[in-house]
């Protein structure tokens, strides 16, 4: 009860968190995201 009632409180932080190391493995096995970080639309349009 005590850890769904943490997680339900800091669900946000929770899915921040799990966000931020997505993006950090994401840019750390495509470097070149890093450059076309701004340009998150023109990304399909690359990968095409």
């Amino acid at each position: 009860m005590e850890k769904e009632s943490f997680f339900d409180k800091h669900r946000a932080l929770v899915i921040s968190i799990l966000l931020i190391g997505v993006l950090v493995i994401a840019s750390t096995l495509i470097p070149s995201r890093s450059a076309t970080y701004g340009k998150i639309d023109n990304l399909p349009s690359q990968f095409s």
